[in-house]
């Protein structure tokens, strides 16, 4: 297609004006192409992005360059419009190559321990990152309810009535990585860092609304319950974030991606136990 072309020669091009040799193509769509290199001072990561409004990086770089090595990967290099980054290549499993192992209590504590840390970074100039989807745009979050009928339809509205809590009453908004999930995390010799930011502005509480919810769409409601609050009291002690806020976000974050249907299995009978399970969750 004309735009891998295009992204697959700009790598060439970037490669010898950055001195990279080129060695495995992780990723290539319209939008976005990534390598593993090789710099004289061994392997990195290269993203390029066909188009600047395409460019993830745009908070991301000075999201990253925040933050304290034991964090998340470093920024090596950006071309001027950030639509090439040379970064960090790090060693080690994702945190989501744990859980599918069998290791999923370790994995929860790895990221809870990254979180941790993160929760302590203080950011400067808050005006580089937008708010979350949510945030921005409860209209669209409202029309997806207005679009469902009968029993559905109650379910969203009260997790519209979440959403709207939770914007009234977020007292004060922080720098957070946006799109914190397992897969998002690798376990390097040296621990657990975070890579593929969104660097958002939000609630804190925000941030952890992806990491509940068990990725097994077969597991009985009650084990589901157990994990959530597992994990919910988990980032909850490690950040010092409210656990009440935590489950809100988590049903809010969830709902959304099944009405915009992000979720492969998103049938009512597939998924509706569990979002009746997390507004239970949620509202006690």
């Amino acid at each position: 297609m004309p735009e891998q072309n295009y992204l697959t020669h700009r790598a060439s091009r970037i490669a010898t004006r950055w001195d990279l040799t080129l060695q495995d193509q992780l990723q290539l769509t319209k939008s976005r192409a990534v390598y593993k290199v090789e710099t004289a001072n061994g392997p990195a990561v290269l993203k390029l992005y066909g188009k600047l409004h395409c460019s993830g990086e745009r908070a991301a770089v000075p999201f990253l360059r925040t933050l304290p090595d034991d964090i998340a990967l470093k920024v090596y290099r950006t071309s001027p419009l950030r639509r090439a980054i040379l970064m960090e290549w790090l060693d080690g499993p994702s945190l989501a190559t744990l859980m599918a192992k069998g290791q999923s209590i370790e994995a929860e504590q790895h990221l809870a321990n990254v979180a941790g840390k993160l929760a302590k970074v203080t950011f400067k100039n808050h005006l580089l990152y937008r708010k979350t989807r949510s945030a921005r745009m409860p209209s669209a979050f409202k029309a997806a309810v207005a679009a469902e009928t009968g029993t559905r339809q109650k379910m969203f509205q009260k997790m519209q009535d979440i959403l709207d809590t939770l914007l009234k009453t977020t007292e004060v908004e922080t720098i957070i990585h946006g799109d914190m999930q397992y897969q998002h995390a690798i376990l390097t010799p040296k621990g657990p860092r975070l890579f593929d930011p969104k660097g958002l502005r939000a609630d804190p509480a925000a941030e952890y609304r992806l990491v509940l919810i068990p990725n097994h769409h077969d597991t009985p409601v009650d084990a589901f319950n157990e994990c959530v609050l597992r994990r919910a009291t988990l980032f909850a002690d490690a950040t010092g974030i409210d656990r009440q806020r935590i489950l809100m976000w988590a049903t809010v974050g969830w709902g959304s991606r099944v009405m915009t249907g992000k979720l492969k299995a998103a049938s009512p009978d597939t998924v509706d136990p569990y979002l009746h399970a997390l507004l239970d969750l949620s509202q006690f």
